[in-house]
Parts: structure tokens; C-alpha cells; sequence
């Protein structure tokens, strides 16, 4: 697959490949929403946008129902909701204004950020990373 900038669930294998190459400490953006969301299709040019302009930087697309055997029945209140980690670890989990801009500040924020526990209805998730 070249040029693949926003991994999407048949993407996996090559996001391991990816994250082996950029190394342990990289982080991964997993953007959660949804196909019937408005805000979601509309962000999802964005989120493309924002991750060729950052190639340090991972970025995978999951859509909550589509891709239920990488996130389990995780529920959402909000979209879209970014999960990022570092390596195998979780260090933040929250919805996120639909901006790149604010994106870029969160993501530079979260560079030496602790690792959080992942709350159990993440735990799937967290599996697929270790995977990929």
C-alpha cells in the first residue's frame, strides 16, 4: 500500500510496518467517528490533510460500527473522539474540536505526556494497537 496516510482498518498490517519504521516512541492519532455523523465526514478531508502534513506522526481512522472488531461495542457520546497513543500506551482519549489546528497543539501537547490506564470499554482497542 503506498502512500497511505490515514490507516483505516485494512490498513493494519501496513500501520505495523509504519510504526516499526518511525520507532517505539511514535505517537498514533486513532480518530473514532462515525459514517452517518455530518461532523465526521466533513473532518475526515481535514484529518487526511493534517496527517500528510505531519508524517512523524500516525494517524488511523476507525468508524465505530464499521470497525467494531478493532474497537469492541465501544459507545461515544461525541465526534469525533481521538484516542492517542504512544508506542503501546494509551495517553489520551477524548473528543476533539474537528480542527487540524487543534489537533497539531494536542498532539504536541501529549509528546512526553504519562501514560494513562485505558477504562475497560477502550481495552479492545488497546489490543489492536499492540497489533499493529
Amino acid at each position: 500500500m503506498k502512500n497511505v496516510t490515514v490507516y483505516l482498518a485494512q490498513h493494519w498490517p501496513e500501520l505495523q510496518q509504519r510504526r516499526q519504521t518511525l520507532g517505539e516512541n511514535a505517537l498514533l492519532a486513532v480518530c473514532l467517528c462515525a459514517e452517518w455523523c455530518t461532523v465526521c465526514r466533513d473532518f475526515k478531508k481535514a484529518y487526511h490533510a493534517l496527517a500528510q502534513q505531519h508524517p512523524e506522526t500516525l494517524f488511523a481512522y476507525l468508524d465505530i460500527e464499521d470497525d467494531e472488531a478493532f474497537i469492541g461495542a465501544l459507545e461515544l457520546d461525541d465526534f469525533p473522539t481521538l484516542a492517542v497513543f504512544r508506542g503501546d500506551a494509551l495517553i489520551h482519549f477524548g473528543v476533539v474540536k474537528a480542527k487540524g489546528d487543534n489537533i497539531v497543539q494536542l498532539l504536541r501537547r501529549l509528546v512526553t505526556a504519562p501514560s494513562l490506564t485505558p477504562p475497560p470499554a477502550l481495552q479492545p482497542l488497546c489490543d489492536a494497537v499492540k497489533t499493529c
